[in-house]
């Protein structure tokens, strides 16, 4: 998806669209964004499941893991 919208932004400054690059990477990085909360706090919720299946202590690396 990232070759994607990079491509697709680099066509749109080489035809002078701006507002239509600038739309593109705002959205893409909001989706981002989206995506990395939610599997953050899927994460924290089912922390114990993971720490008991894996046997890494998750509180200590959550950050690191993110």
């Amino acid at each position: 998806m990232d070759e994607l919208v990079t491509a697709d932004v680099a066509r749109s400054f080489g035809e002078q669209k701006f507002g239509y690059a600038k739309k593109l990477l705002m959205s893409f990085s909001k989706l981002r964004f989206g995506l990395l909360v939610a599997l953050a706090a899927v994460g924290w919720i089912f922390r114990s499941f993971i720490e008991g299946q894996y046997g890494i202590s998750f509180r200590e690396y959550f950050v690191y893991l993110l």
